[in-house]
């Protein structure tokens, strides 16, 4: 819904350039922040243990959660106590909170943000913390919990922490000629950021578009650049537990609903498993759910005649079944899928290897 009413003001013909006029007094403090940690007057934390940090260049979704519990799995083979550092986006606590020890326990997604707690559910043995300040959270990790590794979610515009290696998501929103600096447009940054990056990973992009792909970021990136897509693996109940295949929804009525950056994505991973969407609700990214709500959704699935409801795996962790009244609550599992996983993982070894 907020995607909709930001696009609406985006294309209106009096708010336009005003938001351009915007778009270039962001565009100049951005410049000037970054000149100020490229000649050190602002000063990067550097940490003894190796630091990996994902993030993009646009403020919509691009991935990065699924990418970070793929990275969980092919770096744990040599890291035995990684953690990962996020910010905990419209969490309801403050400060340096601890969300999972790697011993089962798990914060909920109040304390700790919905993306943090999905990847300490996913992963019960990974450390998961969010902090505002993320150096103070990667100091705890270190000295209480002796991590050997650390993956920063979302924070390649998160200077303040010394990184060995910058992971940079790119969607195609992202290399369109008409990209903007916010507010005009999604961009947290301009493409001229991404020298900064050690490799750049392109998300849900078709083999005829990589030419183009690469015309426009070789003017400022020359290291690697990997593959993935996003793909609908299977269901899963309220406790994230697998419930099944996705074949058992096939010509079945459902109302999905999604509160994400891209509900776009969700919408069309529904729609080719050939599943019967009578309705499809968008709340804004990392939303908490009300009772009005959900009172919301659950009448229109009985509009609807469906008994079956269907959101995504990060709004999952902020829900319960018994508010539900008895419909079956389900979530779709997504998961990145590499074209050589392999060898992204001693790409990775390597660059980390390079920069301790």
């Amino acid at each position: 819904m907020q995607s909709i009413q930001l696009a609406r003001l985006r294309s209106s013909i009096l708010l336009k350039p005003v938001l351009c006029i915007f778009s270039l007094i962001f565009g100049l403090l951005i410049r000037s922040r970054n000149a100020l940690f490229d000649w050190q007057i602002f000063k990067s934390r550097a940490f003894d243990i190796p630091v990996i940090s994902v993030g993009n260049l646009s403020s919509g979704g691009s991935g990065k959660t699924p990418f970070t519990m793929e990275l969980i799995n092919l770096l744990s083979q040599k890291y035995k106590r990684i953690a990962v550092i996020s910010r905990g986006y419209k969490r309801k606590s403050r400060g340096v909170q601890l969300v999972s020890d790697g011993l089962g326990r798990v914060a909920g997604a109040a304390t700790g943000g919905d993306e943090p707690v999905l990847i300490a559910k996913r992963f019960p043995g990974c450390l998961v913390l969010v902090a505002e300040k993320r150096s103070l959270a990667i100091q705890r990790a270190c000295e209480q919990y002796q991590a050997d590794l650390v993956i920063l979610d979302d924070a390649f515009q998160h200077r303040w922490v010394k990184r060995n290696v910058d992971i940079v998501l790119l969607s195609k929103s992202d290399l369109t000629p008409r990209c903007r600096l916010l507010p005009a447009g999604d961009l947290r940054e301009p493409l001229t950021a991404l020298k900064r990056a050690h490799m750049i990973i392109m998300v849900n992009r078709k083999q005829n578009d990589i030419q183009n792909d690469l015309g426009i970021i070789r003017p400022y990136y020359h290291g690697e650049i990997e593959y993935y897509r996003l793909q609908a693996t299977g269901l899963v109940d309220v406790t994230l537990t697998p419930a099944g295949d996705l074949r058992q929804l096939h010509g079945l009525p459902v109302v999905a609903f999604a509160g994400i950056a891209n509900p776009d994505s969700f919408k069309r991973l529904i729609l080719q498993a050939d599943i019967v969407l009578r309705r499809f609700f968008i709340f804004p990214d990392h939303h908490f759910y009300s009772d009005t709500d959900i009172a919301r959704i659950t009448s229109s699935a009985a509009e609807e005649q469906c008994t079956c409801l269907l959101t995504t795996e990060k709004d999952m962790v902020k829900l319960a079944a018994d508010r539900f009244d008895g419909l079956h609550l389900l979530a779709m599992r997504i998961r990145l899928i590499l074209e050589s996983p392999q060898q992204l993982q001693q790409k990775l070894y390597d660059l980390v290897d390079k920069t301790i």
